[in-house]
């Protein structure tokens, strides 16, 4: 026997309308909060690989540093090292680290240890994240 088939009213497609808009609400609710942590889990690892590069940079540099009290001005973070050039020959360079509210800068070029000035210099923006402005030079 064939059962009588019966249209659905308007109460009940709305309560099915209803518990879909809520269900898709909550699950909605739940992607976005996920995708917030995700991000700030992104952010964090971020400032970690810029914190590593800054580090890996001042390091490098401070490794071919010269030894020489002379070529050191400790109170504005400059010093002399050696560099090569495109035929391996060695020749010095002054180098300086400034770290300001705009993140950390690396000045290149020449100085004058005598009046505590640079003469030439080459600015180049190491880092200008908010990880460097304040957490860097904290520890």
């Amino acid at each position: 026997m064939l059962k009588k088939s019966r249209a659905l009213c308007l109460i009940e497609i709305l309560v099915y309308i209803a518990s879909f808009a809520t269900l898709t609400l909550l699950i909605f609710g739940y992607f976005s909060k996920t995708q917030n942590r995700l991000l700030l889990e992104s952010v964090a690892q971020d400032n970690i690989i810029k914190k590593n590069i800054i580090q890996d940079l001042i390091n490098r540099d401070l490794y071919s540093a010269s030894k020489d009290p002379m070529d050191w001005d400790r109170g504005n973070f400059v010093f002399k090292k050696n560099m090569l050039n495109n035929e391996g020959v060695s020749y010095p360079v002054c180098v300086g680290y400034t770290f300001c509210k705009d993140g950390v800068r690396r000045l290149e070029g020449d100085y004058n240890f005598v009046i505590h000035k640079w003469t030439k210099k080459i600015t180049s923006v190491v880092s200008n994240s908010y990880f460097a402005r304040q957490d860097f030079y904290e520890k």
